[in-house]
């Protein structure tokens, strides 16, 4: 297992960057708004700067998400083009809000196992 340094974390929101095979997880927890977005932008970001193969954001233990990470899940899946990362649909009340903006018609999805 291994975690960066700076690990993103406040008091509703953690990113857990665990390295599994060639593969980076992202494990998100808590509330992905507007104060929070950019602290999953920025891992993203890093991510992707490696030579993982895949990238996985995890978003099982996200309690609530708004257009801001939306936004931010779109620009690096979808909008960027980025064939490396794919996202977990998460609760049910994140996957609502993914099948009422038609995100998930577009964005990359995978089962979690």
């Amino acid at each position: 297992m291994w975690l960066w340094s700076e690990a993103a974390v406040t008091a509703s929101f953690n990113i857990e960057i665990v390295e599994h095979a060639r593969s980076l997880i992202l494990a998100v927890a808590g509330e992905l708004d507007i104060s929070t977005a950019r602290l999953l932008d920025d891992g993203i970001a890093r991510a992707k700067a490696t030579d993982a193969a895949t990238i996985v954001v995890d978003l099982a233990r996200v309690d609530f998400i708004d257009s801001s990470g939306l936004h931010v899940l779109i620009k690096h899946a979808y909008r960027d083009h980025c064939p490396r990362i794919r996202l977990t649909k998460g609760s049910s009340r994140v996957q609502r809000l993914f099948e009422l903006t038609g995100a998930i018609d577009h964005l990359p999805f995978v089962t979690r196992e």
